[in-house]
């Protein structure tokens, strides 16, 4: 029996010439970090080879060579648990955290042994404070789609983290990414519905046009007594609705916390005549049935508001500030108004590319609308009903 084992190593090692360095490590060496290596002695037969071979380009520091055998799928399928190990180890030390969780997920030819084990929970551990500290990298860093992806990986393959996914669905948020927002909180029970997570769910629905459905998560949210900003929030939606139902309110239109698009609209056509400025009525998709459809189809005719590339308005959409310095300034072209202000420069945080930079710089000019007290202009700050009728109350029609 002895003879026979030595015979079966000795042909391992033959073979082994041909594709790669020699193993001249028996079974049980160890090479510090790798637990794969530790374990080889309990890896099958059908592993060995790859296992030896790998690992004795670790001794030599050749990682590189390691992942690209890895990558190139030589590994036998169940692998071993060393083997799993070794190439979730691998892939870690390269920062490829999803190949080495997808390797931890890997069906094995048989279970972890108690040693195995312990070291598996270890790399996961490992795994995971990895991928949080490359979240924390991201977060500050222009890459939205791997600062995305990060979370959305440590959300898929680790225990729901309620902070990483509030974060995950606030970036999405400003993507403007309203539709898989929904679909990623709305069907999560309501254990996991936060306050935060519920506000969020409703300014998605808000940005879609289904304000029937903001309110009912709101409402939602009332009952499981949510605090001052859901009750701000749907004091807000009640309003806008309220407007909406009732077009004779727009003189109170000052009394809204947010002023949608639509709303927008019925104000502009009931406080200028653009009548002199229309042209022929473009195809609107989304206004069916609408209160405000007759103001909307003005401003867009005059050039005032733009519709979307699939011919939407989006008439429940809140309006930015940007947005607010963008339809200013067309009715001010409209109305050839001269500017008050020479030599003004954009706010700091407003560069010469930005898409909204001509408009808001004329803006500043006509004294239309102003810089805040820390001396930026904010554009992606939703705007109030009062923000509005200032603005408008300040361009001076000849």
């Amino acid at each position: 029996m002895k003879n026979r084992v030595l015979l079966i190593l000795f042909s391992t090692s033959l073979l082994m010439w041909g594709c790669g360095p020699h193993p001249h490590h028996p079974p049980d060496f160890d090479i510090s970090g790798y637990a794969g290596c530790r374990h080889i002695g309990n890896c099958g037969p059908e592993n060995l080879d790859f296992l030896l071979i790998c690992c004795d380009f670790l001794e030599q520091g050749n990682l590189t060579e390691v992942v690209a055998r890895l990558d190139a799928g030589e590994l036998f399928t169940p692998a071993c648990p060393a083997i799993v190990l070794l190439a979730a180890e691998c892939y870690l030390a390269q920062d490829r955290m999803e190949d080495a969780l997808d390797v931890l997920n890997s069906q094995i030819s048989q279970p972890f042994n108690p040693d195995e084990a312990m070291d598996l929970d270890r790399l996961s551990s490992e795994l995971e404070s990895a991928l949080r500290e490359q979240i924390a990298r991201l977060r500050n860093s222009n890459d939205n789609i791997r600062f995305l992806g990060s979370l959305n990986l440590y959300n898929t393959r680790f225990d729901f983290r309620e902070a990483i996914f509030t974060e995950e669905m606030n970036v999405l948020m400003e993507q403007e990414m309203y539709d898989l927002v929904i679909r990623r909180i709305n069907p999560l029970s309501g254990d996991y519905k936060s306050e935060e997570l519920m506000l969020l769910l409703a300014r998605a629905f808000r940005e879609t046009g289904d304000n029937n459905e903001a309110l009912a998560v709101l409402e939602e949210a009332l009952q499981k007594g949510g605090g001052e900003p859901v009750i701000r929030e749907y004091q807000a939606l009640k309003s806008i609705m309220l407007l909406r139902e009732y077009p004779e309110n727009l003189k109170d239109i000052e009394n809204i916390p947010w002023v949608s698009r639509s709303d927008f609209a019925a104000y502009v056509a009931w406080r200028f005549d653009i009548s002199p400025f229309l042209t022929r009525v473009p195809i609107i998709v989304d206004i069916s049935g609408i209160h405000d459809s007759e103001a909307i189809e003005s401003v867009v005719s005059a050039g005032i508001i733009s519709l979307d590339r699939n011919r939407r308005f989006k008439p429940d959409k809140p309006i930015r500030k940007m947005d607010l310095a963008v339809y200013l300034s067309r009715i001010a072209e409209l109305f050839s108004i001269k500017p008050i202000f020479r030599n003004v420069t954009l706010p700091g945080d407003i560069s010469d590319a930005h898409i909204a930079a001509g408009a808001i710089l004329y803006c500043l000019e006509l004294n239309i609308i102003d810089v805040e007290s820390d001396g930026l202009f904010h554009g992606s700050r939703t705007v109030t009903g009062k923000e509005v009728t200032e603005a408008v109350d300040r361009v001076k029609v000849p």
